[in-house]
């Protein structure tokens, strides 16, 4: 019997424990429900509150600044708040400027360097934290004799411990700067004066440096033309002459100037074009010329050398080459081999016919060498030619009998 009952009066058990968990898990639904409404009712306050203090801003941007009455308490809003860490980090920008190159101490190199540093300081600040970075950089931009110089100031961190980048460029100048480069530079600007055969534009450059190392740059315009004027060549200053208006801006006088300069040099370039012409023709012709002569036709005309066998009735190979060295027979000696020119003994003694005794130099006839007439040569002539030198020779063996 009781097992019965204990059989029966389990599924009232289950039924319960079921119902209990059920209860609970509802309770936890609804604490969850609640926990969301009140997490949203605290962000819709949040939110209205915001709204409120952007509200509050924008109309006190919008509205005059009111002077406080006395015995009025301010309304103080609150601000929206803000965390900032513990350190903040600042952001470099990019420099824009290549670092000058380092300073050794000459002082011809010194200012150009001088301003190209100040360039960099000031057209990259943004790219240094603080004065004291840029201080360091001017001191590593030093070397030799000058970074051993400054090494003592940089230690001591400038004046009054300041780490300050002018005075330091200030303390360089003193150091290395011309005191006198404003004098030196206007007495070469007195001095000056363009070349007849200068150009302007090489001239002008020249004249804009020394009247800016003077520091003519603050002249009045007058001062500055008149020193340009009395500058200027002869050639210029008689074209300025029959200029009707001439500009008081010393710009637009440097203008017209370079004008006038522009084309006197295209005139003297044309000139010069037109002197070397002729003479280029004549060197164009005389390669035609040549190229006439060197014709390989036989009909040309050649000269006649006196004194020497004639070509005509020699005997030439198939290479051309002709009169070999053995052939050739000495005036002086009568020899083989050489030439009167390098004959080493003296000439034949001439004997006279009356008195049979020989000639001494001052005795001896002077002979005149007549220049030749130019023959044609013919290719059907061959025993006229023959003829004529075997009367060459004959008269040549004759003359060497006689003498």
């Amino acid at each position: 019997m009781e097992a019965n009952n204990q059989d029966e009066g389990s599924p009232g058990r289950t039924s319960q424990m079921l119902m209990q968990m059920m209860s609970q898990m509802s309770e936890q639904l609804q604490n969850m429900q609640a926990s969301q409404q009140n997490l949203r009712a605290e962000r819709e306050a949040d939110r209205e509150e915001m709204r409120t203090q952007i509200r509050a801003m924008q109309s006190a941007i919008a509205t005059p600044a009111q002077t406080p009455q006395p015995g009025a308490t301010p309304i103080i809003r609150p601000g929206p708040q803000r965390s900032f860490s513990s350190e903040t980090i600042l952001a470099k920008k990019k420099p824009t400027l290549p670092d000058p190159p380092k300073f050794d101490g000459t002082r011809k190199k010194f200012r150009p360097w001088y301003l190209e540093i100040r360039a960099k300081l000031i057209h990259d600040r943004g790219a240094f934290r603080s004065d004291e970075e840029r201080f360091a950089y001017i001191y590593a931009r030093l070397e030799g004799s000058a970074q051993n110089m400054a090494a003592a100031y940089f230690e001591q961190g400038g004046k009054n411990d300041s780490r300050s980048p002018d005075p330091f460029l200030d303390y360089l100048n003193r150091r290395y700067g011309d005191p006198n480069a404003k004098a030196r530079a206007l007495d070469r600007l007195r001095s000056l004066r363009q070349r007849p055969d200068e150009s302007f534009a090489t001239f002008f450059p020249k004249f804009e440096k020394e009247l800016a190392d003077s520091g003519g740059g603050s002249w009045v315009d007058a001062v500055q033309i008149n020193y340009l004027e009395d500058a200027l060549n002869g050639k210029l200053k008689d074209c300025l002459i029959s200029v009707p208006n001439i500009p008081t801006d010393f710009n637009s006088y440097a203008e017209l100037v370079s004008t006038i300069g522009s084309r006197l040099d295209s005139r003297d370039y044309q000139a010069r074009l037109e002197r070397r012409s002729p003479s280029s023709t004549h060197r164009q012709a005389q390669p035609e010329r040549a190229a006439r002569r060197e014709s390989p036709d036989r009909m040309d005309w050649e000269p006649v050398k006196v004194g020497k066998h004639s070509s005509r009735g020699t005997k030439e190979g198939k290479t051309g080459v002709r009169w070999a060295k053995e052939e050739r027979r000495c005036f002086r000696c009568g020899r083989v081999g050489h030439v009167a020119a390098y004959c080493t003994r003296g000439p034949r003694e001439q004997v006279d016919e009356k008195s049979q005794r020989p000639i001494g130099k001052a005795e001896r006839p002077q002979q005149r060498t007549k220049a030749a007439k130019v023959e044609p040569r013919e290719r059907d002539n061959r025993e006229r030619e023959d003829e004529a030198d075997s009367h060459y020779e004959t008269a040549s063996d004759d003359g060497s009998e006689n003498r």
